[in-house]
């Protein structure tokens, strides 16, 4: 009983200490004796299939919403549709551009877009910051998701 209690013990331990080798989004660089702190390499521009087609239906003040369609390319370029629901006339309107990463490598600005033009690049997923580069809380939350199609 000793002995497992002995063992158990050793292997919190060690589970202990190898959590705290890691800080939030970095490891240490054990070949540079520990002391150097590496940025995380998960991050969505890395890991995710993010080029593709991205669609839904965002709010609007003066209409019944906007149907918005963006196209992230494989050379960072940008399309970007917009078709304003429930308006007379020509309301359609089309822009595009090229879009850079952030330092964190999950938020994405779309260049030459009046502010607010950054998203979060999520799983099969856009979601529209706010001018702060805020996620969007609330009731119409959802309507700041573009889904990939």
């Amino acid at each position: 009983m000793v002995r497992i209690l002995l063992y158990a013990s050793v292997l919190i331990m060690l589970f202990q200490l190898s959590c705290g080798m890691h800080d939030r989004g970095s490891y240490r660089d054990d070949t540079a004796g520990g002391d150097t702190l590496l940025p995380d390499m998960h991050t969505s521009r890395i890991a995710l299939d993010y080029h593709g087609v991205y669609e839904g239906i965002m709010t609007c003040a003066s209409c019944s919403g906007i149907y918005t369609r963006i196209e992230l390319r494989e050379d960072d370029t940008y399309l970007i549709k917009r078709k304003y629901l429930g308006v007379e006339g020509d309301n359609v309107f089309y822009s595009e551009g090229r879009f850079t990463w952030d330092d964190s490598g999950g938020n994405i600005f779309l260049e030459g877009e009046d502010v607010p033009n950054k998203y979060m690049v999520g799983e099969n997923q856009l979601i529209h910051l706010d001018s702060e580069g805020l996620r969007i809380r609330g009731e119409l939350e959802e309507y700041y998701i573009l889904r990939k199609k």
